[in-house]
């Protein structure tokens, strides 16, 4: 769920397909606080039917910012793309554009080393989440984002000889921008 900057709607994205519908679909809702009234927005589509859609953060009243994950975790983890969905397309389909893959973020400078557990896994150059549930989106400045992993507890992710901690990871997305925002009233 995420809750639009003007304050008035909150848009509801299903986490799965509901059934009857096709497998790649995933509803998007809209409920607005003044009215208490739901209304079906668009579907979303995942790019393969067993991803979960896991977070959600609206950028404007017509753009989100959405996690589609694999149910990988460790090394299996490896499809956390999130990408910023327009919910004005045509037809009711939204479009999506990538922003980042958190099973390969850029860390050219290494700031996610030295490792904190012998035989963590994922640090370095391409970076990865390893976390099975990458729950939480929050977007720190225009072209900064936040990431939070629950743990699951006691689910290991980056390290298979330990429960995972909890972590909160902060990614550069220099292609996210807001100023193209539109239709803010």
């Amino acid at each position: 769920m995420a809750i639009t900057p003007n304050g008035r709607d909150l848009v509801v994205v299903m986490e799965g397909a509901v059934v009857g519908d096709e497998p790649l679909s995933r509803r998007i809702y809209k409920y607005r606080t003044t009215s208490g009234r739901f209304t079906r927005l668009a579907d979303y589509h995942t790019d393969v039917p067993v991803r979960f859609i896991a977070d959600a953060q609206a950028l404007d009243n017509h753009r989100l910012l959405l996690i589609e994950r694999d149910g990988g975790l460790g090394a299996t983890a490896t499809a956390r793309p999130v990408y910023e969905v327009d919910l004005d397309a045509a037809g009711g389909t939204t479009t999506k554009t990538l922003v980042v893959e958190l099973a390969a973020i850029a860390d050219p400078d290494l700031v996610s080393l030295p490792p904190l557990h012998e035989g963590d896994i994922g640090l370095g150059n391409p970076f990865q989440v390893t976390c099975e549930s990458i729950e939480a989106l929050h977007l720190v400045s225009d072209d900064t984002l936040l990431f939070g992993c629950d743990n699951n507890f006691p689910n290991s992710g980056r390290n298979s000889a330990l429960a995972d901690d909890n972590e909160f990871i902060v990614v550069e997305a220099p292609g996210l921008d807001r100023r193209h925002s539109h239709h803010d009233g």
